[in-house]
């Protein structure tokens, strides 16, 4: 497979970085400014999973 580097580079940056930055930016958003992260908690979840394009 030609994208496989690419592939693990993605998946190693989500699980390392998109993921606690995210947790992270949340908390922040629950003690600094409590109605933006109801907000924001609540598009998160009503998000659907992103869907994989890989056509492997």
């Amino acid at each position: 497979m030609h994208g496989e580097p690419l592939v693990r580079a993605a998946n190693t940056y989500y699980a390392t970085v998109h993921f606690p930055a995210t947790v992270a930016f949340l908390v922040w958003l629950y003690l600094r400014r409590p109605a933006h992260y109801l907000w924001s908690r609540r598009v998160l979840a009503l998000s659907p999973p992103p869907r994989s394009r890989c056509t492997c």
